[in-house]
């Protein structure tokens, strides 16, 4: 957001480029947390849990990369980021669930393994 209101309003490009450096570092943490996780709980599954998701950070990334365009021409610069912000908190909040009922997740699926 901070990056598109700074854009938007023709105010510092340092500003912006701090509010893009917080989105990207974002976007990248994320599948290096949950890469690590997986691999914590269920490391039996480990090698093939690097390549599903390194397989769907880069499905993820060539969707934006392609969709982006279109999108920004429609919507304009500041409804886009709210947009990509509200989707980035859905998916983010999809973790809470396994922050939660992840021990219990882990001694059900052990069992299997």
């Amino acid at each position: 957001m901070l990056f598109a209101y700074m854009i938007s309003e023709h105010r510092s490009a340092y500003i912006a480029a701090v509010g893009s450096a917080l989105q990207i570092s974002g976007l990248v943490f994320v599948p290096s947390v949950v890469l690590s996780v997986v691999v914590d709980a269920w490391p039996e599954s480990g090698s093939e849990a690097v390549v599903l998701i390194n397989a769907g950070k880069n499905a993820v990334a060539f969707g934006i990369t392609l969709s982006t365009p279109k999108w920004l021409a429609s919507e304009g610069l500041v409804k886009m980021f709210w947009e990509m912000a509200a989707i980035e908190w859905a998916v983010l909040f999809l973790g809470l669930p396994l922050y939660f009922f992840g021990p219990w997740l882990r001694r059900k699926t052990s069992v299997f393994v």
